[in-house]
């Protein structure tokens, strides 16, 4: 999909549908509401994660890589903290899970507007400049 509509459309697509998910997930009140939830979370999970870091990839120096990848398991690993924890406290502040479900969405939408700001084709350019300095050091 993101070959056939670009890498940055396709996140924002499934950003779109975690936020759909998160939004359903307000008003699940059966197992079966939750499984088949998760079977959509399923479909996207994974193509979702693998447009990311295709986008974070093409915007990183080649001979930095490890540090900036290195950065990114460290960053994903403290977001798997700070959701939940997040989850939580709303669960806690508002004397509902469903709120805490809803909290969630702060960090989906918060991601696409983000995603606004980043210009693709520039940061390719300057991960390429960064690269041809470094060789010539």
């Amino acid at each position: 999909m993101a070959e056939r509509i670009g890498a940055k459309r396709a996140l924002y697509l499934s950003l779109a549908v975690y936020a759909v998910i998160i939004s359903l997930g307000y008003f699940m009140t059966t197992a079966l509401h939750f499984y088949l939830l998760a079977i959509v979370v399923g479909f996207v999970q994974g193509g979702s994660q693998a447009v990311a870091r295709s986008i974070f990839s093409r915007l990183v120096p080649r001979r930095q890589s490890a540090e900036f990848f290195g950065f990114l398991s460290v960053s994903s690993k403290l977001s798997s903290s700070f959701g939940p924890f997040v989850f939580g406290l709303a669960s806690q502040l508002f004397k509902s899970s469903r709120m805490g479900i809803l909290a969630l969405l702060v960090f989906i939408i918060g991601g696409m507007i983000m995603l606004m700001f980043v210009n693709l084709d520039k940061g390719r350019i300057e991960a390429e400049e960064a690269d041809r300095a470094a060789a010539a050091a």
